[in-house]
């Protein structure tokens, strides 16, 4: 079982922390020149971690039975899928970069504040095909687009951004750095909810592996009930309304209210949490 639990936690640590990656929400420069050979190394963790989890529920799948455990290979199955499909998108994504540096469409701008500005509208279309995002953001340099698919930077500041070339004029970013170090009020509480939002996703596999000792040991996991609701809305809302705000279109801010919405919903859930789990309020 032990073996189990933490197969599990450390795998979903691990894709948590390719997607703060991937998003460029953690600080420091030196990881986003080679961004898609560190989110294969996590992702092929994760996905190995998974893989022994799985496994190991099989063997011990009489044992998860009798103690009614969470932790059985059907529920399992489901994750390793999950992970298979991020190892096998890491892996397409490091063989594209690989073939951007060999055909030399890997570029890397390096803009002026005056140079470019950023742009966000709500908008499921990128050159008629499908985009991952549903708020296409990206920046405008000369007769340029370049797009952007995690965070976005604030306008005025010199940029160094890395990019695939997709065609004339048409670029993908997959990381930027922001050369003028800014501090202020806006980029510390950033900084501060990234922080808390970081924290949130690392202590909900714990979560769920307490709750699943608790049930073993004939307790209530529904005790736990309203803190895994926060923790949840918490983790959607937060990342969901980065994405909406500033975009473009009554849709775009109607989806923001509704973020915001979620995210005060989720410290209502943490306030009855605390009043059941601490007797405290």
């Amino acid at each position: 079982m032990i073996g189990i639990y933490i197969s599990f936690v450390l795998a979903f640590m691990l894709m948590v922390l390719s997607f703060s990656y991937a998003t460029l929400v953690l600080p420091g420069d030196w990881y986003k020149e080679k961004l898609p050979l560190i989110q294969l190394i996590l992702f092929a963790l994760a996905f190995f971690l998974a893989l022994f989890g799985y496994f190991l529920s099989g063997k011990l799948s009489l044992e998860l039975a009798n103690s009614n455990s969470l932790f059985q290979q059907e529920f399992l199955g489901i994750l390793l899928i999950l992970h298979t499909v991020f190892f096998f998108g890491s892996i397409y994504k490091y063989y594209r970069y690989r073939l951007s540096i060999r055909d030399g469409v890997l570029t890397v701008f390096e803009l002026s504040g005056d140079e470019y500005s950023v742009e966000k509208e709500f908008h499921l279309m990128l050159d008629e095909k499908y985009y991952m995002a549903n708020v296409k953001a990206y920046i405008k340099h000369q007769d340029s687009i370049i797009m952007l698919a995690g965070s976005v930077p604030e306008a005025g500041g010199r940029l160094r951004i890395y990019c695939n070339k997709i065609k004339d004029n048409l670029y993908e970013c997959y990381a930027f750095t922001e050369l003028d170090k800014k501090v202020s009020v806006k980029k510390a509480f950033y900084d501060f909810t990234t922080v808390c939002l970081l924290l949130t996703a690392f202590s909900l596999p714990i979560l769920l592996v307490h709750m699943d000792i608790v049930k073993n040991n004939g307790g209530n996991p529904a005790d736990y009930g309203d803190l895994f609701t926060a923790l949840l809305m918490f983790i959607f809302g937060v990342p969901t309304s980065r994405i909406f705000k500033g975009a473009k279109g009554i849709m775009a801010k109607i989806l923001y209210i509704v973020c915001i919405l979620v995210i005060l919903s989720s410290l209502f859930y943490f306030y009855r949490s605390a009043k059941l789990l601490l007797g405290i309020f």
